[in-house]
């Protein structure tokens, strides 16, 4: 009898502990592919990892100030967003690429909101040229950190140097009124929640040490008895 209630408690104990220790797991690099769609809305949803990824559109005066909200633009080569149209033109995008204004207030920014902290790595993108000058934000409100340029042509990739910005809400907006570009893709690393095993799992731990411990003092006591 004492040694089926040990096997029990050991199976159901064992599983508890190995679900724990798999929940400690290293961090995990992420990609989201922005390319091969064909949607303009005022939010797209992206989701890799069990982490998901919003994406919406803004205009805004450099170098951070953010004004109206504008559509996203999805297409075959990444995001854009659709600027400003004039009254009677609002079924249209105009220009669905990320790209600067004529005017002061009609710079266009993407804010990618994840759902749980990142860090960031690298953007990708197309169409763009060694000219092309990008104003990158972080944080909730979205804070100007600098700007940089963008990687030549036929080298589509930015990476960020160590140490990586951190956090849920970034933008990446631009303000030259020649450069036109689009987001191809980002890639960030995620670091998953340590979660620590249940109070039941303590309970049921405790309970087989407790009852191993006295088994072995139940065959100790039987051998001097012998």
């Amino acid at each position: 009898m004492f040694g089926k209630m040990f096997r029990v408690l050991l199976m159901v104990g064992c599983p508890l502990m190995v679900e724990a220790g798999a929940a400690s797991a290293a961090p995990v690099t992420l990609s989201y592919d922005f390319t091969g769609g064909n949607a303009t809305a005022d939010s797209l949803l992206f989701s890799q990892g069990g982490v998901d990824l919003t994406v919406t559109g803004h205009l805004y005066t450099a170098p951070e100030t953010i004004n109206s909200a504008v559509q996203v633009d999805r297409g075959q080569n990444g995001l854009g967003v659709c600027g400003s149209l004039p009254v009677g033109q609002e079924g249209r995008c105009r220009s669905p690429l990320l790209d600067g204004g004529a005017g002061a207030n009609d710079n266009e920014v993407l804010k990618f909101s994840f759902s749980s902290a990142v860090s960031l790595l690298s953007i990708s993108f197309f169409n763009n040229d060694t000219n092309d000058v990008f104003d990158f934000f972080i944080g909730a409100p979205l804070d100007f950190q600098f700007d940089f340029l963008t990687p030549s042509q036929g080298q589509r990739v930015y990476s960020f140097a160590s140490p990586n910005p951190v956090g849920s809400l970034f933008g990446i907006g631009i303000r030259g009124n020649t450069d036109q570009v689009r987001i191809a893709g980002l890639s960030v690393q995620y670091d998953t929640a340590v979660v620590p095993l249940p109070p039941a799992g303590f309970l049921l731990l405790g309970a087989v040490v407790a009852m191993a411990a006295l088994r072995r003092r139940k065959t100790i006591l039987g051998q001097i008895a012998a």
